[in-house]
């Protein structure tokens, strides 16, 4: 897990930090893990990676998608609820499509197609011509 956590997180001290976050999230979610679909070697992987990518706040979108969300703006008002409530979950708050899934109480392909939904709707709201929201906010400062 330290090695999958170090080719993300090159500094040790926060990679040692992102592990023991990555141990306790193991700790908290033993119970909600099905063995029938997942080694628990995958399992302890995945969530070591998602710990990683969650520190330095990467994920699946981009950063223009990212900066959309975090900005109370146009597009935070204009996305259908249930696309904005996933997207935070998951872009924002570094959650995984099953974590997400579990908090929301939904099935994992509902919540696939509404992440999916949501970024193709933030990305229509997008000028590509002059990288704004297709409303006033600047994305890229």
């Amino acid at each position: 897990m330290y090695t999958v956590i170090q080719s993300i997180i090159s500094d040790p001290i926060r990679s040692e930090a992102v592990l023991e976050k990555a141990f306790l999230t193991l700790w908290k979610d033993k119970f909600n893990v099905d063995l029938k679909k997942n080694t628990l070697f995958a399992w302890a992987i995945s969530t070591a990676r998602s710990a990683a990518l969650a520190e330095i706040g990467q994920d699946a979108a981009s950063s223009e998608e990212v900066q959309l969300l975090n900005s109370d703006s146009k597009a935070q008002k204009l996305l259908n609820p249930s696309y904005k409530k996933v997207l935070n979950l998951i872009l924002l708050l570094g959650n995984s499509i099953d974590r997400t899934s579990h908090i929301m109480r939904i099935p994992s392909s509902s919540i696939k197609t509404r992440l999916r939904l949501g970024i193709s709707s933030l990305r229509d709201k997008i000028d590509p011509e002059s990288n704004r929201f297709k409303g006033s906010i600047m994305i890229n400062t």
